[in-house]
């Protein structure tokens, strides 16, 4: 028994990974749909690519300067263009494509002195820039040739800057992307799911999300478009340059926002006021940030630099913030978010080291595992809140019922009778279709004097099933005392009512007590007039209908009883004169 328990257990515990199993599988798929080229091909069987590191010179003005190797810096200044040249090798005899990544400039690439490729920004201060991979098709027979690379940047801090290059089959160039950069793109959309899990499931209240777990989603979903825009392969998901340029700068500058808003509902008022600061900053940040690109003072790129600062400012704020929190009143959430600053840290600090050591083409990568772990962490424990919370409200729910049925009749109670017809009277529009009918049965105590209890408990139901079958196709019908029910009906005219009271109140028998018992009922009704002011004005009029009801089968049972008694009393004289 005990090890079915466990095991029952164990089977528990692994339903909560499914959801994430799901995801997984999910953007495998994606994965799968992104390595299929334009003839629907898979791009996985493929030559290896070839480095074209070594061997170029630089040519500045008249004078050729060989190069170690590639990446490197070339000191140059803004605006002014820079060549590098290579002699093809043999393996040029074939065609063959050249990949080349340049950081935010133009790219010229001339074959013996013949363009083959061009890459031009337009001259506008509001033209979105952005660093591009560029496939260059080198025609067959190029070996021995000359080729050379021109590139031009505006910015300063990356003038000179010249990143690997490539060469191989289309194929070759597309598993080489995919294989060291596809990771981080398969993070971003890993984190932009769990996000929208996050953000979408807090609208469905049956799930017992919160309305601040959607903050903590469309957080995860900004970040993820950042962590997408810097894997390096947003140029191949879609074609639009504008989201290519902007998307990295925009999410960088909006998902503090509502990050920052989760933790002012998540704190106690008195320490609210330096995070509202920053919400005010974030937002005017980004405000400007836009508004500068619009109008050419500072293209998201110069602005930059702000937004990293703001960043650094603001973790820094919402540390201190949390910490004091945590030092003061011990708070589990403070403890707990102060926990996931010093998870990340670790990642970040990885990331300063291997900038530090000049590592450009991991830029990026610690942070954004950081990023990945923490997200599953975070489904994970969002999924068991949710199984938590969904647990909670069946529970809620059951006691609810408990608390608004009559357990014998099922029928709703009293409790429920009172706060449907309140909000029947909320609604003025309907309140004039609305009647009250007050039922009371009138032989209950006999039965259960003459059969028990348990009898009369089987009364009450079979009455309720009589009642509710008449009633509940115009409304709702309660149990509001012990032998008491009442219904609140609507569109129902006073020959309707009557028509169903007389109904009701004929030859209806209960056979199967042992004996045949007629089921008798006292029925009254009031319809709503304009002189109720409140519900127990409706209430008083039904109930006292049903009363004079009950009075009047009682005055019949009376006169029935003096009539059959007479007749008794008639019936024995005359026998005792016809026996003389």
């Amino acid at each position: 028994m005990i090890s079915w328990k466990r095991r029952r257990m164990h089977m528990n515990k692994n339903r909560n990974f499914w959801p994430i199993l799901g995801l997984i599988l999910l953007i495998i798929t994606l994965t799968a749909v992104a390595m299929i080229d334009d003839d629907n091909q898979l791009i996985i069987n493929t030559d290896d690519v070839t480095d074209m590191n070594q061997n170029w010179t630089w040519i500045k003005e008249s004078e050729v300067i060989p190069l170690d190797t590639l990446p490197t810096t070339l000191e140059v200044v803004q605006d002014e263009p820079y060549t590098i040249s290579q002699e093809l090798s043999e393996d040029f005899f074939f065609p063959q494509v050249l990949l080349v990544r340049a950081s935010l400039a133009t790219l010229i690439v001339r074959l013996d002195d013949e363009i083959i490729y061009e890459h031009i920004h337009e001259e506008n201060p509001r033209t979105l820039q952005a660093s591009l991979w560029h496939l260059i098709e080198v025609p067959a027979s190029s070996d021995g040739k000359t080729i050379s690379l021109t590139f031009e940047t505006s910015y300063q801090n990356i003038a000179g800057t010249l990143n690997p290059v490539m060469y191989g089959n289309h194929s070759a160039i597309y598993e080489y992307l995919i294989s060291s950069y596809g990771y981080r793109l398969l993070i971003g959309l890993f984190v932009f799911f769990a996000g929208l899990i996050m953000m979408f499931g807090s609208s469905f209240t049956h799930l017992g999300l919160q309305k601040r777990d959607g903050l903590v989603g469309l957080f995860a979903v900004l970040l993820s478009l950042w962590l997408i825009a810097e894997s390096r392969m947003l140029q191949f998901v879609t074609g639009s340059h504008i989201l290519i340029a902007s998307m990295a700068y925009l999410a960088l500058a909006s998902f503090p926002l509502p990050l920052l808003v989760f933790i002012h509902r998540s704190i106690d008022k008195i320490y609210q006021k330096w995070i509202r600061v920053l919400i005010v900053l974030f937002s005017v940040q980004l405000l400007l940030v836009i508004i500068f690109q619009i109008s050419g003072i500072a293209d998201f790129y110069e602005s930059v630099i702000y937004t990293q600062i703001l960043i650094g400012i603001g973790i820094a704020t919402t540390i201190f913030t949390l910490g004091m929190i945590y030092v003061k009143t011990k708070d589990d959430f403070a403890k707990r978010f102060l926990s996931i600053i010093g998870f990340l840290s670790v990642f970040f600090l990885a990331e300063i080291i291997n900038f530090i050591w000049g590592n450009l083409e991991n830029v990026s990568v610690y942070l954004s595992f950081g990023i990945f772990l923490l997200s599953i962490y975070l489904l994970v424990l969002l999924y068991r809140n949710v199984m938590k919370r969904m647990k909670e409200g069946l529970e809620k729910e059951f006691y609810q019922r408990l608390a608004y049925v009559d357990q014998l009749t099922k029928a709703k109670n009293r409790t429920a009778f009172e706060a449907d017809i309140d909000k029947v009277f909320a609604n003025l529009q309907e309140l004039s279709k609305v009647s009250i009918v007050y039922i009371d049965i009138d032989n209950l105590k006999e039965i259960n004097d003459e059969l028990g209890h348990l009898q009369g408990d089987r009364y009450l139901v079979e009455a309720y099933k009589m009642i509710s079958q008449h009633y509940m196709p115009y409304g709702e019908c309660y149990r509001v005392g012990g032998d008491e029910f009442a219904c609140i009906v609507k569109n129902m005219n006073q020959n309707l009512l009557d028509a169903i009271r007389y109904h009701i109140q004929s030859a209806h028998t209960i056979a199967d007590l042992g004996q045949e018992i007629k089921i008798s009922l006292s029925i009254g009704y009031s319809s709503f007039i304009t002189q109720d002011e409140k519900p127990s004005d409706l209430i008083k009029r039904a109930d006292e209908a049903m009363y004079q009801d009950k009075k009047l089968k009682k005055s019949m049972m009376k006169n029935l009883e003096k009539w059959q008694l007479g007749l008794s009393l008639f019936s024995y004289n005359y026998d005792i004169m016809m026996n003389k």
